[in-house]
């Protein structure tokens, strides 16, 4: 018989190999062969399933002959070169930093000069482990897991990897944090309190739910007061100064309600209003401190009001509970909050829902049932033909 050409032989059935180690622990591959028919070890750690899932991933590009051995290249000079530099011209100043931190402080300390290559599921969960290990939050692991994945596919487009090792982990349970927010009583005693020349700012981040670089970064010109309208257009960041917003869908135009409207009006008939100006700023005209704002002002007027301590950030939180209590609809709701998707709006804001639907239950009954509860009880078989409580 003839035998089959190597370009030609297809995958072998025991695709999932064990070689153990020296010290007898196991060593899983996935076992494959690349559109030339050349037989490529895989290393996948110490876990078979792991192994398995590299194998099916694997079988999926080879089906259309796309696999090739992939070139060596370690993780730390992967990592300061090719990911970092693509990154750069691409993501803003502050986001690079962030990347730049993360890969400093966390990433290349795990991996260190490990090739590419021979980086399994097993080691990226460990270095999961690791890092819980450090006391880093949940929130922060699982940031350090999608930093990972974008390595990795960054390392596949060049051709230093064909499977991402980071792809089939899964993210840390996040418990869930219920979101702080003031009351419309707590809020009133928190304004009396606050001094005449910041109560402004907070009327506005409590009406327009805007983060703190936003408002921060509004100018006179971004005030509409015929139409009623705060147009977000840029953020600021004390270390990077002026920037574009945090998305696209941070910038947006937010409505201003009437009494904002009056405390905007006389702000600017106090502190001068040229277009240029920023709405808000310290006496030299420049960006104010957000870290002296919240420990001088925000802060002090909450106990002196007898509130609960909050974040700053959670006015953000108060304005989207006031907006579904006001039964204010989710999808303009993801829109004045500069969300990128409803999903994210109903992630966060989705337990508060139930208040804004009180009554729903009863106003159902009086649709269906035009004539009142007593004759629709009367359809209920065994039904009571008392009214309920």
């Amino acid at each position: 018989m003839r035998p089959i050409a190597p370009e030609r032989r297809p995958l072998d059935r025991m695709a999932i190999r064990n070689r153990p180690t020296k010290d007898g622990r196991p060593s899983w591959y996935a076992v494959v062969r690349d559109s030339r028919g050349k037989q490529v070890w895989i290393h996948c750690g110490p876990r078979k399933k792991d192994a398995e899932a590299v194998d099916w991933h694997v079988k999926q590009k080879t089906t259309h002959g796309i696999w090739t051995q992939p070139a060596s290249r370690r993780f730390d000079q992967f990592v300061r070169g090719d990911f970092l530099d693509y990154k750069r011209p691409r993501v803003r100043e502050k986001t690079y930093a962030g990347y730049e931190q993360d890969c400093r402080n966390h990433q290349i300390p795990f991996y260190g000069k490990s090739k590419l290559e021979r980086i399994t599921l097993y080691d990226v969960e460990r270095f999961l482990s690791c890092l819980q290990g450090k006391g880093l939050s949940p929130r922060s692991i699982n940031k350090q897991l999608v930093l990972s994945r974008m390595i990795f596919n960054r390392a596949i487009v060049l051709g230093f990897l064909q499977v991402n090792p980071a792809q089939f982990v899964d993210r840390v349970r996040e418990p869930h944090k219920e979101m702080a927010f003031l009351t419309p009583e707590e809020i009133r005693a928190f304004l009396a309190v606050l001094p005449e020349e910041h109560r402004t700012l907070f009327i506005l981040a409590i009406l327009t739910g805007l983060r703190q670089a936003e408002i921060f970064g509004l100018r006179w010109s971004d005030y509409d007061p015929v139409r009623g309208l705060l147009f977000v257009r840029r953020t600021y960041n004390p270390e990077f100064g002026f920037m574009e917003t945090k998305s696209a869908g941070s910038r947006r135009s937010v409505v201003v309600s009437p009494v904002l409207q009056r405390s905007l009006d006389e702000h600017r008939r106090n502190n001068g209003g040229n277009p240029e100006e920023l709405i808000f700023r310290n006496r030299a005209g420049n960006p104010m401190n957000g870290q002296n704002l919240v420990t001088r002002v925000f802060h002090p007027a909450l106990k002196n009001a007898g509130v609960k301590r909050i974040r700053f950030h959670d006015l953000r939180h108060t304005y989207a509970a006031l907006m579904l209590s006001s039964n204010c609809g989710l999808k303009f709701l993801q829109q004045q909050m500069g969300h990128a998707s409803i999903q994210t709006s109903l992630d966060l804001y989705g337990h508060l829902l139930p208040q804004a639907s009180e009554g729903v239950a009863s106003r159902l009954d009086e649709l269906v049932f035009e004539e009142g509860i007593r004759p629709a009880l009367q359809l209920i078989p065994g039904g009571r033909h008392e009214r309920v409580p």
